[in-house]
């Protein structure tokens, strides 16, 4: 995840991961990088300690290594319990590394691109070829996209007469209340039409075009006795 504009105290460069390589490449064991500052895998620093040595301690370790394409912290330099900016990921099941790395994430897409990486590595750990991030960013995810579409951004105006309230009986869920009493759950807009109305418009006429096409389709011919 990049973080825009944080500068390491440690190493004074930017925390992203855009540009950095991978510098430990094990097939069948381990693809690891996130060296911020040093690239080689010595170095490394976290958004969570910029002012001190750019390391954190372990939270847990719920999670175990029991499959490949797991994203778990790499030690700073080799140190148990102290992880910084590096990660790697697993080759296949490894348990050996249960309760020492934090898993903190898994591959939901790109096995193969993960393999092709794995492929320029070697039992030295130092890669065949060059290989590094070519960007990086957070990805938005379906049910924050949803939630944009039917609540909208926080700093987006309501329309005229319009505030967001927080329910007292249950919170951390909100609605929208009109200064003449009326109250809805999803954002009110200029028109006062429901944003996602044109999604039950849309499922509607496809329903009604699936029934039309029914009604007019011919009956199957019943099989008669001897065919």
């Amino acid at each position: 995840r990049e973080r825009q504009g944080r500068v390491s105290a440690v190493g004074g460069k930017p925390l992203h991961f855009k540009g950095i390589k991978f510098h430990k490449i094990i097939p069948g064991k381990v693809i690891q990088g996130g060296d911020i500052t040093h690239e080689s895998g010595k170095g490394g620093c976290s958004i969570y300690n910029q002012d001190g040595d750019g390391s954190f301690p372990c939270e847990n370790f719920k999670l175990k290594h029991d499959r490949p394409g797991l994203i778990s912290m790499a030690h700073q330099n080799n140190e148990d319990g102290r992880n910084s900016s590096q990660f790697f990921f697993t080759s296949q099941k490894s348990p050996k590394f249960d309760g020492k790395f934090v898993v903190f994430g898994r591959v939901i897409a790109g096995m193969d691109k993960l393999s092709k990486l794995e492929s320029i590595g070697s039992q030295s750990g130092k890669p065949l070829f060059e290989c590094v991030v070519s960007d990086c960013g957070e990805l938005e995810s379906e049910a924050m996209r949803f939630r944009k579409r039917k609540f909208g951004d926080a700093d987006d105006r309501l329309p005229a007469g319009w505030t967001k309230k927080e329910s007292r009986s249950k919170p951390g869920l909100f609605y929208y209340l009109h200064e003449d009493g009326a109250n809805q759950f999803e954002r009110p807009t200029s028109t006062g039409r429901d944003p996602l109305a044109h999604l039950a418009d849309v499922a509607k006429r496809r329903r009604v075009d699936a029934e039309k096409n029914q009604a007019q389709a011919l009956p199957e011919r019943a099989v008669q006795k001897g065919e």
